[in-house]
């Protein structure tokens, strides 16, 4: 899914500028696998930060950004992303409380670090010039992002203290 949005993205960027983007090899780096607690630990951390989170903002961005533009094809490439977003952050969810329940104590100690880390809210802001295309300005993504967030730790505090 990830390499078809960079695909679809692409598309969005030659489409709105006018000129084409070629995608070279995506750089990708490998690392060592961990046995036991450690990496139920990480799948879990993960699954929240990038998963619950970022894929969760991406889905609710997109979403608004559809909703914004007035080109019918992005505005279809869009919804196209967002629905794979979401399934991408149910996905996630999943696997972090899968990861919880079976790494017990020690996953939910790291999560609740993680949570405790949680970043204040921005305070710069950034018009974007892509508005007619559906483009959010740093306002409106921080917003999304915030509004993610909230709604996202009491669903994580359930799952940490195991009422579900």
């Amino acid at each position: 899914d990830e390499r078809e949005h960079a695909i679809l993205a692409a598309g969005m960027s030659s489409k709105i500028g006018g000129g084409t983007l070629e995608l070279g090899n995506p750089q990708t780096s490998h690392r060592m696998p961990l046995p036991g607690a450690a990496g139920l630990t990480r799948l879990a951390v993960e699954s929240w930060v990038d998963g619950c989170l970022g894929e969760g903002t991406a889905a609710r961005v997109a979403v608004r950004e559809a909703s914004h533009t007035n080109d019918f094809v992005l505005e279809q490439t869009l919804e196209q992303i967002a629905q794979d977003e979401a399934r991408h952050a149910g996905l996630a969810w999943d696997v972090m409380t899968w990861a919880a329940h079976q790494g017990g104590q020690t996953v939910k100690e790291a999560l609740e670090q993680v949570r405790a880390m949680m970043p204040p809210e921005p305070t710069d802001s950034h018009k974007s010039e892509l508005e007619a295309y559906g483009v959010s300005s740093s306002d409106e993504m921080n917003d999304i992002a915030l509004k993610n967030r909230d709604e996202s730790l009491p669903r994580l505090d359930a799952i940490l203290t195991g009422k579900k």
